[in-house]
């Protein structure tokens, strides 16, 4: 229906309509069609686990691409970009079926299907443990960069605002001495205080990169290592 005053469709512009439904057909067959699975590829490494991701997602639609393509991608990674040394990352990867007749699934129809692995910014390192938690692969990834980490003596208490993060950088170098770049500080979380909202306590005792430690490492508190070393391991270790 043409409304008063608008002008007429030209040629170009029912040109232009057709290749966007065409560009609209093509878009939802690539988001239909059984994709082949990255889960298992050969790619080691943040690095080359990204690239990989972004070519499988330029052929074959971004729409619904981690639970399609099973691909391992970045999740975490200190610092965002390559180092010299060994350096902790993370990597997830989504296992769970996305209800395909050509289903390529590696993991159970119907779960949440989130799993961990621990990486390195430096090497193409990563863990063969597969983890159901980041904190657990984070940790393997740390015993890969940083071995004798877990011996570090811990520190007894945690700053509760920016200001006091010089403060507790100088007391975290005394109890330490010297460390090579991207070491952990392992400390007692801030206490809760009722006042305040209420946080979870999973949420209390995760690894955090804030404040991070005086080596731009992960801060990581006593009661995290004894909650993730009691999970149960996805590949039963």
């Amino acid at each position: 229906m043409r409304t008063r005053g608008a002008r007429p469709a030209t040629t170009a512009d029912k040109q232009l309509d057709l290749l966007d439904m065409l560009a609209a057909d093509q878009e939802q067959w690539r988001a239909d069609a059984p994709a082949p699975t990255l889960y298992a590829s050969s790619a080691r490494g943040p690095a080359q686990r990204d690239e990989e991701f972004r070519l499988w997602t330029a052929q074959w639609g971004r729409a619904g691409a981690a639970g399609r393509s099973h691909a391992w991608t970045t999740m975490m990674t200190i610092p965002s970009h390559p180092t010299p040394t060994c350096r902790v990352a993370v990597l997830t990867a989504l296992i769970g079926c996305t209800g395909h007749d050509e289903c390529s699934c590696v993991g159970n129809r119907g779960g949440d299907g989130w799993v961990y692995r621990g990486t390195c910014r430096c090497c193409d390192w990563e863990s063969t443990h597969v983890r159901g938690d980041a904190d657990s692969a984070a940790l393997d990834a740390l015993d890969h960069a940083h071995p004798g980490w877990r011996d570090s003596p811990v520190l007894s208490w945690s700053p509760n605002g920016h200001t006091k993060v010089p403060a507790w950088h100088t007391a975290m170098r005394q109890l330490y001495g010297d460390r090579p770049d991207g070491w952990p500080v392992i400390a007692q979380p801030v206490p809760h205080d009722p006042r305040m909202y209420e946080i979870p306590e999973s949420r209390r005792r995760r690894i955090s990169a804030w404040p991070g430690s005086a080596w731009d490492g992960l801060s990581i508190s006593p009661q995290v290592l004894e909650l993730v070393d009691g999970l149960e391991r996805l590949d039963g270790r």
